[in-house]
């Protein structure tokens, strides 16, 4: 057997997915999980010396690590210190802080508080966990709010056919209040630095409604800030019947075009590789940390930027291990990522798709020019087409299995709404914060964002008004995903010669 150790690397990385992607349907008790860790152990020290049976054995013991950590994230409701444990029965009362950014609704406000105390009468307990609250509007909360909570906790449930409980497993909340009683104890409790960020989201946020009407300031607000709260159902529509939906989310798709946006754009004006890759890193961190932090957002930047380094070293077409890495790292820290948070999937997918579909798409491309049809490189159009096709042929099939629709007009919409995706990002973020400091000037200049954010929703309106825009509410089971990824793997393998995806100077 003869391995390099970026392929034994990349076989030990896909066992721990397989373990915690087998143990999300099949538990098997940490005694079992313990005890083959163990014998694997002594077993490769034992066999060092003989490559096959060390890279066999490492391989099992990567797999029984990946179910051993899926086990450790099983949460123990019998536990009277976490809160879940006081779940339907009857009248509670915790304090707790507001740990994360306040989910406005237009009739309530979702807030996340992290429970700390378990109180009843004279008695206090601590505890932990996370609870929803489905509060009001008025009093406000924000984060770091120090409040104590009276009310019912209920366990999730499954909400019009949303699986609501796995949904909130995903960030280990276990509990709900639909109608608390909630008293502020005290302000600043959370991290300083996260605060401040929330501050300056909300302080944009208040800005960009200022000076954009609706709907473009909520749309605005959804591409550049993560607020998709305030986008009209209709428009959501529009999106979703022309496959645009992923220009809005704040996903790894999203982080990516940001992130190829800033390199092309780079590499125009004539900067080195190496100052192209630092400058679009620095600005794609602080971008995160203006949307919040928020575990989405940092699962985008670690996709974005496994493409950028890929694209920064010329070897995109080579990042298959660093982007098993970061999902071996991002299982780690939650493991039930792989199988119940579709975002994840997508995310994975799409770098997959530039990986693996890069070299075909661009080789199509040139045929279209070949036969004269020229497609302009201005504003990276090109490049943009290149990827928003590579990364579609691959999240075509989840989207298709986990929504139960497919959009028809998804390619031509995409070349022509993503020219103005890439402006309203590259003059919204300046334009903000202009409006701290000249709200006059600014108020000015928006009207071309505006124009922009409008071109936007009216192409969107026009393609999704077509009788064949979409193809909608059907079902297709797991049979469907596998046939696609075998058909998607047997072309790439067996069909199309795969050559190095470089990035032009």
């Amino acid at each position: 057997m003869n391995l390099s150790k970026a392929k034994i690397f990349l076989v030990c990385c896909l066992a721990f997915i397989s373990g915690t992607f087998v143990a999300s349907f099949v538990t098997v008790e940490n005694f079992l999980v313990y005890f083959g860790v163990l014998i694997l152990s002594v077993l490769l020290i034992y066999f060092w010396q003989n490559k096959i049976a060390r890279v066999v054995f490492l391989t099992v013991w990567c797999f029984l690590l990946g179910l051993g950590r899926y086990n450790l994230a099983r949460p123990n409701f019998n536990n009277p210190n976490n809160i879940a444990h006081y779940n339907n029965q009857g009248q509670a009362e915790f304090a707790g802080v507001v740990a994360t950014e306040p989910d406005m609704r237009v009739d309530k406000v979702k807030l996340t508080v992290a429970a700390k105390m378990m109180i009843s009468g004279e008695k206090k307990s601590e505890v932990a966990g996370r609870v929803i609250l489905n509060a009001g509007l008025y009093p406000r909360y924000n984060y770091g709010d120090l409040v104590s909570v009276r009310c019912q906790l209920k366990t999730p449930e499954v909400i019009n056919d949303f699986s609501y409980d796995k949904y909130l497993a995903l960030y280990d909340i276990y509990s709900v209040c639909y109608s608390p009683q909630i008293k502020l104890l005290a302000r600043d409790q959370g991290n300083l630095i996260l605060g401040a960020v929330f501050k300056i989201k909300t302080a944009m946020a208040l800005t960009i409604d200022r000076l954009l009407p609706a709907p473009q300031s909520a749309l605005f607000k959804g591409i550049l800030l993560g607020l998709r709260q305030e986008i009209p159902e209709n428009l959501n529509d529009f999106f979703r019947r022309t496959g645009t939906t992923h220009i809005i989310a704040i996903s790894g798709g999203h982080i990516t075009l940001i992130s190829g946006i800033i390199l092309t754009a780079c590499y125009s004006l004539g900067l080195r590789r190496r100052y192209a890759f630092y400058l679009a890193s620095a600005i794609m961190f602080f971008y995160v940390a203006m949307i919040g932090l928020s575990a989405s957002a940092l699962r985008a930047f670690i996709m974005g930027f496994i493409v950028m380094l890929a694209m920064h070293r010329g070897r995109l077409s080579r990042a298959e291990n660093p982007l098993l890495l970061a999902a071996t790292a991002m299982l780690l820290i939650n493991p039930k990522l792989l199988r119940y948070d579709v975002g994840f999937q997508l995310s994975f997918a799409s770098v997959i798709g530039l990986i693996y579909f890069g070299n075909p798409v661009e080789r199509l491309l040139q045929f279209l020019e070949k036969v004269k049809i020229k497609i302009p490189e201005l504003l990276g159009i090109r490049e943009n087409i290149k990827m928003t096709l590579s990364a579609q042929i691959a999240t075509t099939p989840l989207i298709v299995f986990y929504f139960g629709q497919i959009s028809v007009v998804a390619p031509v919409a995409n070349i022509l709404i993503l020219p103005a995706a890439n402006l309203i990002l590259i003059f919204g973020l300046p334009l903000v914060f202009l409006g701290f400091i000249l709200a006059p000037l600014a108020r000015i200049l928006f009207w071309a964002e505006w124009l922009f954010l409008t071109y936007f929703i009216k192409t969107a309106e026009i393609l999704s008004s077509f009788r064949v825009s979409s193809v909608q509410n059907f079902t297709v089971g797991g049979w469907f995903l596998l046939t696609c990824y075998l058909i998607l793997g047997y072309w790439l393998t067996f069909v199309k010669k795969r050559e190095p995806f470089l990035v032009k100077n």
